[in-house]
């Protein structure tokens, strides 16, 4: 399995991305993107496309604590269960 460590550069998006894909296919993680903002300069969006990206697991962050909630079940709508699994790019 491919580690992944703070501070690793990538030469371009692509590499990071395609990296990154078979490690959460080796290690089973099903991540989504939490938040992002592309690069507007149109020759470097060929390589870096993000400025900056968060791709987190689909289990990532606390579910939402409402009023309602409270009074009844918990809510089932959401697969936020805790994870902080999560791998910011800048």
């Amino acid at each position: 399995m491919e580690d992944f460590k703070i501070g690793t550069v990538y030469a371009t998006f692509d590499d990071f991305s395609s990296k990154f894909e078979k490690y959460c296919h080796d290690g089973f993680c099903v991540t989504s993107v939490q938040n992002s903002h592309k690069i507007k300069d149109t020759e470097l969006q060929q390589t870096i496309r993000y400025q900056d990206i968060l791709i987190a697991c689909v289990h990532y962050g606390e579910p939402r604590k409402t009023i309602k909630a409270a009074k009844s079940r918990v809510d089932t709508k959401t697969l936020r269960i805790g994870c902080q699994f999560a791998v910011s790019l800048s």
